[in-house]
């Protein structure tokens, strides 16, 4: 756990050093190489199951836990306070509404293929790439 911790701790450094550079990283860039390591990392624990499954849900907490941080910072730079506080409490709000029947949903694809919630969380994060890549203004 500590290593785990460690690691995290490095790519979290890496992120709040790119994170201001107009060059190489800027907000919504950061999002997008979030979002493209999780697709590959998804794609790949898909084609190559357990054999890769530790480094792979590593990468994923990775790349989810820089993405969800730079994700913040936009959401603080691009609203008022009043809009904010509503938006951020209504995401959250229905995020754990929705987490509440996830298992009606992810139980069954465990018994088609156990792979499957992989193959599909991949789909869903070209989703995310696509939508980074139109928001209308990077801060940085």
């Amino acid at each position: 756990m500590l290593y785990l911790f460690l690691i995290e701790f490095v790519f979290a450094f890496i992120i709040y050093l790119f994170i201001d550079d107009p060059k190489y990283g800027g907000r919504v860039n950061i999002i997008i190489y979030a979002s493209i390591l999780l697709v590959i990392t998804n794609l790949l624990l898909y084609i190559y199951q357990a054999s890769i499954l530790f480094v792979g849900m590593l990468l994923i907490k990775i790349a989810t836990r820089g993405m969800f941080s730079t994700l913040f910072i936009i959401c603080c730079e691009s609203y008022p306070l009043h809009l904010r506080s509503r938006g951020s409490g209504l995401a959250m709000a229905v995020g754990k509404v929705v987490s509440i029947p996830s298992p009606y949903v992810l139980f069954p694809l465990f018994a088609v293929d156990p792979y499957l919630p992989f193959l599909i969380l991949s789909i869903l994060g070209t989703f995310m790439i696509a939508l980074s890549i139109t928001y209308p203004s990077d801060r940085t």
